[in-house]
Parts: structure tokens; sequence; C-alpha cells
């Protein structure tokens, strides 16, 4: 209600008004028209709820469905079960409860007899499966030294049923058309000689499957190339053809190159040539030349129907080659604490590193006998007078070098002719 309709009304009701005076002697006059209009818009306004608009309503409602919606959805996918599913049958519902106890059955005697596995691949579950390979790595992994199968020559299935699973086995000589069986995989052997018994003896040369190959030794890089002294030899394997020098270069035999064979020490051939069987046996291990006391990366044996040959392969580089060596002595005066000095040797001939306070690089080569590292070129870096003094030591021996080799510990050594020495590792 306005102030002006309040102060109006008011003067009238007390009489102070000119409205009031003008009508008050008269009894039977009443007020005028327009004050009850007055005082009826007042009262209106007063009780008068406020306006809201009618599109709300359904707006709240449709809000709260939405929410109660997504409330059921969750606690539904939480729980992993789906909002409709239908009615499963009785007869349904107990064929799957008969299955699964069949199933969990089979499992427990199958689990309680690990001696008698079943067949791979006939009914048992990945687990089964999977338990006599997993319990030969376990007992290769007690015995490492010993394989735990060796060749094994199969006999031709004849008269009685007894007799269709007999194997004889044959480690003393293994023939060129029998067919092997080793970890469950068959191997049939080309026309090829016969091998050494003591080769066959020999667990290390013991053949492996190709999952277990690969694992140990790495592919031969051909051509490949060894060499031995006393009496002096070379052999030189290609892709097409094998070559053997023996006695100073006065012999020499020619002979096409057969499958390679995979041991877990290396490789091995098998061969024929000019009437003689041959045996080139490439072990994965250092080996370091009798005469010049240069390492290479393969250790080699030719054995030959009158002598055994044995000598180094592969191209010394390759143990170079590889992860940045960390120097740990120069000298034999050790390195200071908390100094970094590095050397990476790449395949292009090129030696680069960090010489403690300033980055070097330079080149390098490998031939025959010797190391050499050419000239050095290094940034310009102001560091303390002691890390100054060891750089300078480090480089000049580095410059120097005219051979490496290893410790029994696997350590490199770059030696220089002064006999000095820099101590690196990986």
């Amino acid at each position: 209600m306005s102030n002006d309709n309040d102060k109006e009304l008011n003067d009238y009701l007390q009489g102070n008004s000119e409205l009031s005076q003008r009508y008050q002697p008269d009894k039977g006059s009443g007020p005028p028209a327009h004050l009850d209009k007055l005082i009826l818009d007042a009262a209106k306004n007063e009780i008068k709820p406020p306006h809201m608009p009618r599109w709300t309503v359904p707006l709240s409602i449709a809000a709260v469905m939405v929410i109660g919606v997504g409330i059921v959805f969750n606690i539904y996918r939480e729980q992993g079960q789906p909002l409709m599913t239908a009615p499963e049958s009785t007869v349904a519902t107990k064929a799957r409860d008969v299955l699964k106890e069949q199933g969990e059955m089979e499992n427990r005697q199958q689990i309680a007899r690990p001696s008698a596995p079943a067949e791979p691949g006939r009914g048992t579950s990945a687990i089964n499966r999977a338990l006599p390979s997993l319990n030969m790595e376990l007992a290769d992994q007690a015995a490492p030294g010993r394989k735990r199968m060796i060749w094994e020559k199969q006999e031709k299935k004849t008269q009685t049923d007894d007799s269709q699973d007999k194997q004889d086995t044959d480690v003393a000589m293994l023939g060129a058309t029998d067919t092997y069986n080793y970890d469950e995989k068959t191997v049939r052997s080309e026309k090829q000689p016969a091998m050494s018994a003591d080769l066959a003896l020999d667990p290390a040369l013991a053949p492996v499957s190709v999952a277990e190959a690969d694992q140990v030794t790495a592919d031969i890089e051909l051509p490949f190339k060894a060499m031995g002294n006393e009496p002096g030899w070379s052999l030189t394997i290609s892709e097409d053809q094998i070559e053997l020098v023996t006695s100073y270069g006065q012999e020499k035999l020619v002979t096409s190159t057969p499958e390679v064979i995979t041991t877990e020490a290396g490789s091995r051939y098998l061969l024929s040539a000019e009437g003689q069987a041959l045996e080139i046996t490439i072990r994965d291990s250092r080996c370091r030349d009798s005469m010049s006391g240069m390492p290479y990366p393969r250790t080699v044996k030719v054995i030959m129907s009158d002598k055994t040959l044995s000598g180094c392969g592969g191209q010394s580089v390759s143990l170079l080659l590889g992860d940045e060596w960390i120097v740990e002595d120069i000298g034999n005066k050790g390195i200071i604490d908390f100094s970094r000095v590095t050397i990476n040797f790449s395949e292009d001939g090129r030696i680069h590193g960090l010489a403690g306070c300033n980055q070097y690089s330079g080149s390098y080569q490998i031939s025959g006998e010797l190391l050499s590292v050419g000239l050095l070129i290094s940034t310009r870096r102001a560091c303390p007078e002691a890390l100054m003094n060891q750089e300078a030591f480090f480089l000049e021996l580095l410059q120097l070098a005219t051979g490496f080799d290893f410790d029994e510990h696997g350590a490199l050594i770059i030696k220089t002719k002064e006999g000095k020495t820099i101590l690196i590792r990986r």
C-alpha cells in the first residue's frame, strides 16, 4: 500500500481531511467510490502470492526423473547386472550348473595328476597345457648345465601295438636321413655326413627349439670370417659357399653352404667337401687370438677327419659398438669423485663422448692387431683445475691407444704402447 493512499485514508478516518469534513455532517452519505477501490487494491497486494511461471513445474518433474534414472543405471552397472534380463528357464539353469561342476571336477583331477598331463590341445585348459613346459623350464633352471632332452632316433612302427611308441636313443652317431624329436618339434636332416660322438655328447651343443634358439644366440652376419694359428688357417662363410684354407694356404676346401643348425651355444654347420666330413662350430663367446691377443666376438672350431682347428671369428669392432662406455680408471690413477667421463664408438668410425668437462670427438680405426685413434677435438669450456688436468690426461692416453682387451669381469681395457690403460665399463 503506497504512502499517499495511507495518508489519505488516515486523514479521512480522523476527520482531518477536507473530504471527511465535507461528508461528516451528512450521516447518510458514505465515502466516495474511489476510496473503496483504494482499500481493496491495498488488501489484494498484501495477501496475493508472488507470481511464478507455469513452465517451471514440468521442468522440475523432468529433472527429478532424469536424476532417478541415472541413479538406477549406476547401481546396476556397479553390480555388473543388465538393466533388463529375460527370465531364464529352470532347465537352462540346471544344465549350466551341471556343466560348471563337471569342468571344475576335471580341472581338479588334472591338477592332482601333474606327472601325467593330458595331451596338449585335446580338451585341456590353457593352464594345464602350460604345465609340462613349465615343469621342464624349472628343471632346466635347477640344472643349467644339463640338457633335459637329447636327439632321439625314432624307429618305424612295426608288428604290435606295443612297439608303436618305442624309440631308440642314439647319441653316438646321428645318421643322414633319420628323424630326430626334441622339445615336441620334429626336424628331418638332409643328406649330410655323420657327426662325431664327442660333439654329440657335448651338452652345450645339444639342439634346442626355435624359440629357445632365438633367445640364446644372434644370427651370424655373412660373410663370416674366422682364423687360427699353428697351423695357420682361415675360414670364410658366405651365403652360397664355404671356403676353408689350411696348412698356411697349402690346402683349400670349397663347398656349398648348408643350412645352419642353431644351438644353445651358437651355430653349427655339417658338410662334406672332397670326400671328408666337416663340422664347423661357432660359439657366442669372446675369443682372444693366440698370437696377437686381439679379442673377437666368436669362438670357432673346425672338426675334420684327421685334425681339429681352433680359432676366433667375427669382427673385433662389434665388441666396441653399442651402449655408452663409462670410464672408471685413467692410467691407474682412478677418477675424480662425481666426475663423468664417457666413450662412444659408432659404426662409421667415429669416437665421441664427455671428457669430464668438455665434449670431444674424433675418429678411430681397427686394422689387424691395432686400435688407433685419430686427432681429437673438444669444446673449450672452463672447469676447475683438477677436472681440467684429468681431462687432458684422459684425452692424451686415448689418442695414444694401440689396442684393447677385456678383463675377467668383462671390463674393456684400452691400452697404449707404453702400457698405460683406460678402464671402462657399460
